[in-house]
């Protein structure tokens, strides 16, 4: 029922839990945990007792952020700089970032459908959006990896891996779909990040931090002192 909580027990582990990833459907779903200590735990079998395995992929640095883009494709981070993929959920290797700050979020936007505008000629031959027509479904196949640090932004783009500088602007949380991708930090900045490594700082309302953040019909971020901020898209 939606108004219930279950709790769910991963082992004898006590550490920290920094993220949490879910995929598949409500009562089949694969559930992923990561720690302090730098475990992956896991469960396909819906986050039932007696079905949590644990995995460390690297050297027991803290993972901080984990999220997929396919059903067991997905991506970690920890805090020593080093990113994590897996195909199968299960096995973890290394993806080479190239950088060692400590990296803080993790999301990836996955292969799906988009709904480009659609330009139609004027009566002057310029092009116009025509706002009556439903625009056509495009498929696309290229996933979006997007990992937040200490001053850099990392992004895979299904090929290799693109690390930006932006100096003291350490985003503290980062979150896309299929049109943006926004990133949080400190003094009340939310930015656009550019697939060209770019930040574009939108006006808020607030100064004080901001921690986390979700994009969607509304755009919402949230931060210290208990403020939560929202654009509507």
């Amino acid at each position: 029922m939606a108004d219930e909580l279950h709790e769910h027990q991963v082992g004898d582990f006590r550490n920290a839990h920094n993220d949490v990833a879910v995929t598949g459907h409500g009562g089949a779903a694969n559930v992923y945990v990561v720690d302090a200590s730098g475990y992956v735990h896991y469960s396909l079998a819906n986050g039932e007792e007696g079905t949590w395995r644990h995995v460390r992929p690297g050297t027991g640095a803290e993972l901080t952020g984990i999220d997929f883009c396919g059903e067991r494709r997905g991506f970690a981070a920890d805090d020593d700089g080093a990113v994590y993929a897996t195909e199968d959920g299960e096995k973890w290797d290394a993806s080479l970032v190239g950088t060692d700050v400590t990296l803080y979020s993790t999301v990836c936007r996955q292969p799906g459908e988009t709904r480009p505008e659609r330009q139609e000629e004027d009566e002057e031959g310029e092009d116009a959006t025509d706002v009556e027509s439903e625009p056509e479904v495009v498929e696309t196949e290229v996933e979006d990896v997007w990992v937040s640090g200490d001053g850099k932004v990392c992004h895979y783009d299904g090929v290799q891996w693109r690390v930006d500088d932006h100096g003291s602007s350490s985003i503290n949380d980062v979150d896309c779909d299929q049109t943006e991708t926004l990133g949080v930090a400190g003094g009340g900045r939310v930015f656009d990040l550019e697939e060209s490594g770019e930040l574009t700082e939108e006006e808020t309302p607030t100064g004080e931090t901001l921690n986390g953040v979700a994009v969607g019909a509304f755009d919402v971020a949230v931060g210290a002192s208990g403020v939560v901020i929202q654009k509507e898209n």
